[in-house]
């Protein structure tokens, strides 16, 4: 074969080569791609993964129970606080939840003696300070959360769905953080000030809305009663020489005695709070 020859035979194999790999192209563009399954390349890897993830499902389930049970192991409880009674969310050592919708505060008191030592997780609220008092008599810790932090934990995890028993689990996980900065609970002591400064501001609150309302229903009977006058003698003498009906008479003396009774049981409280306090050593913070 001749140099010409050879030339012309290694061309022609050259475009035929070139046409097969243009019809492999385009047949494999008009294809569609099929996903394909491979094997793990190490299926006892994959078993046992599989396995510690069912594991961890079940040890996080959600038990609806009923009743109490105090030989369980807590690794802390949540408790959503309400006027007559509560719900309970307890996580055990081994990851249980447990889910009371409703228990009186009774049982909660009879459950935390029975049972070991665990921590208790609840809200701040007018019940939340009696019951930590309470509870840490029995040797238990409390730690009393803020309510953002639970609204912020119930929209991450909860999706926006508060209700009790919800709030009373975000309750037992917020209490497992330390990092978190919780409310401290007030002792008997410091109960009893906040109850004799409650009282203090409701009658003093009382007595000045029905001074202000006698003034008020006087000056629609043409009665007109100065602004700083307070004094009981002449509030009843005004109100004895105006020309009034007698029932009106009766009302507004009434008013005028309750006013004053009102008025003496708020500086009562006034001295029992100075006397309180002389003897209370307080630390700015």
């Amino acid at each position: 074969m001749t140099g010409k020859a050879a030339c012309r035979a290694t061309s022609a194999q050259r475009m035929q080569c070139s046409r097969k790999v243009y019809l492999v192209t385009a047949s494999l563009r008009s294809t569609p791609l099929l996903m394909t399954w491979n094997p793990p390349l190490f299926p006892d890897k994959e078993e046992n993964k599989s396995a510690n993830q069912t594991e961890d499902t079940m040890s996080n389930s959600r038990i609806q129970s009923k009743a109490l049970n105090a030989k369980l192991s807590w690794e802390i409880i949540g408790l959503d606080l309400a006027k007559n009674d509560l719900s309970f969310v307890g996580i055990t050592l081994e990851g249980e939840i447990i889910r009371i919708d409703r228990l009186s505060y009774e049982q909660l008191v009879e459950f935390s003696r029975d049972t070991d030592p665990t921590t208790f997780a609840m809200e701040p609220c007018c019940e939340s300070h009696y019951l930590t008092n309470q509870l840490e008599l029995y040797g238990h810790q409390c730690r009393i959360i803020p309510g953002k932090a639970v609204q912020n934990y119930i929209d991450t995890y909860f999706s926006g769905q508060k209700n009790d028993l919800n709030d009373a689990e975000a309750l037992a996980f917020l209490g497992q953080q330390k990092r978190l900065k919780f409310v401290r609970a007030k002792n008997r002591d410091e109960m009893q000030l906040q109850t004799l400064l409650t009282v203090r501001e409701h009658y003093i609150d009382e007595y000045r809305k029905t001074l202000t309302s006698l003034k008020g229903v006087a000056q629609y009977w043409g009665l007109r009663l100065a602004k700083s006058l307070s004094s009981e003698m002449r509030l009843i003498a005004l109100i004895e020489d105006a020309d009034l009906p007698e029932d009106v008479k009766g009302i507004f003396k009434e008013m005028v005695k309750t006013y004053k009774d009102l008025q003496k049981k708020a500086r009562e409280l006034t001295k029992k709070l100075r006397h309180s306090l002389r003897g209370m050593n307080f630390v700015r913070k």
